[in-house]
């Protein structure tokens, strides 16, 4: 199957989270065209809905889900970026790697995610080489770890601002995914950790498949989403 694509283009992604003491932390850092005068670096700390877990079942760690979710979040915050790309992700943890570069694992809740991952690539006209980085070696550990107050991606050039990871997106039959993708735009909130993740609101009704942005410039948001409908949310 081949879909038709305008101007490729490269991007570098990095990506990281934590699980420690019953609490999540995630971050990804972006550029595009790096090198060229286009050049775009953003960097999101991402707030994760406690709702998550219990999708995921009862687990000893969430690191692997986390790893992983961060990576779909970056296709969807970022979607206007990643959109006929060819880049390379750096990830540092190996089951989440491994899930990616296999298309599948053995873990349901990997398994479905490794799926959409692949999909929104596919839906987008992205071609993603994912690779092994050391934890120390991680570009994004600080923004995983200290947000939009840490000090590193600011002093690289890097635009911050928050964002979080809606769970509807997991219960997205394949034909939606397919779909609604292409439609995703760039989606940036204010920054820093006053920042209101709930103003973007993603529901499934038996009319399709609705995303739009509730709020507006009164309450300083950002935002190129685009309102759309779709009726493979039915299916």
């Amino acid at each position: 199957v081949y879909k038709r694509q305008g101007k490729v283009h490269r991007i570098l992604v990095a990506s990281d989270a934590s699980y420690e003491a019953g609490v999540g932390k995630a971050g990804f850092l972006i550029v595009s065209d790096p090198g060229l005068p286009e050049e775009v670096r953003k960097g999101f700390e991402v707030l994760i809905p406690r709702e998550l877990y219990a999708m995921w079942g009862d687990q000893r760690t969430y690191i692997a889900q986390l790893e992983l979710m961060v990576v779909i979040t970056a296709m969807v915050q970022c979607a206007q970026l990643v959109r006929n790309s060819r880049g390379v992700w750096f990830i540092d943890n190996v089951a989440a790697l491994m899930a990616l570069v296999n298309g599948r694992s053995n873990t349901e809740s990997l398994d479905r995610m490794a799926q959409l991952g692949h999909l929104a690539s596919f839906a987008l006209g992205a071609n993603s080489f994912y690779e092994w980085v050391g934890s120390k070696s991680n570009w994004s550990d600080e923004i995983s770890r200290e947000g939009c107050q840490g000090k590193w991606a600011p002093a690289n050039g890097f635009e911050t601002a928050v964002c979080t990871f809606n769970p509807l997106l997991l219960r997205l039959p394949c034909r939606a995914v397919v779909t609604v993708w292409p439609l995703q735009r760039v989606c940036c909130q204010p920054e820093g950790r006053g920042a209101n993740p709930s103003n973007v609101h993603i529901c499934a009704t038996r009319t399709g498949l609705r995303h739009r942005l509730l709020g507006g410039p009164r309450q300083g948001v950002a935002c190129g989403c685009l309102l759309y409908t779709s009726d493979a949310a039915d299916e």
